[in-house]
């Protein structure tokens, strides 16, 4: 999906404490990009897909839910950073909750620890173990967690005042 026409607002992030909870100075995609393993949580509907979708997009990255990644096919044809959409809808799904992300390890490290971006529900992510799992290929400084942070007033201003050639219906 191209970004052509759109209107795109930069989202910012909060680095996760080890509580989980989000804390410290705002980052953005740029900040975060030489990092082999980021993290994004969030509720439901704060934009964790749109962000992943986009940045793969932005980076010349393979977007896949973490259902297609886990499949043992297609493989070949990706390039870039991996952006796997997601962790919470197969751990919804039903099965061993705690083995979803073991397996999405497991993989990249056969793929040599490619650079990989997840997005997960905040509730449904296991703080240290899910960590400690992800530690299994990658060192603990490897490692960000962060929380996708709402649009700020002045985001939605300017969307508001978006150019007459952006499309609301495909903002």
């Amino acid at each position: 999906m191209s970004s052509e026409g759109k209107f795109i607002v930069q989202r910012r992030f909060r680095l996760a404490k080890d509580s989980g909870e989000a804390g410290g100075d705002p980052v953005t995609w740029a900040e975060l990009a030489d990092h082999p393993v980021v993290v994004v949580l969030g509720e439901p509907g704060a934009g964790k897909s749109t962000e992943l979708e986009r940045e793969a997009e932005r980076t010349g990255g393979a977007f896949l839910s973490i259902r297609e990644f886990l499949l043992p096919v297609g493989q070949e044809a990706w390039s870039g950073p991996l952006f796997l959409d997601g962790l919470d809808e197969v751990r919804a799904s039903g099965g061993d909750r705690f083995s979803v992300l073991r397996q999405v390890v497991r993989k990249l490290v056969d793929l040599d620890r490619p650079q990989v971006r997840l997005s997960c529900r905040a509730a449904d992510w296991f703080g240290e173990l899910d960590r400690g799992d992800l530690a299994q290929a990658y060192s603990a400084d490897e490692i960000r967690i962060v929380e996708i942070q709402p649009l700020r007033d002045k985001d939605i201003e300017r969307s508001s005042r978006r150019p007459a050639s952006v499309n609301p219906l495909r903002f």
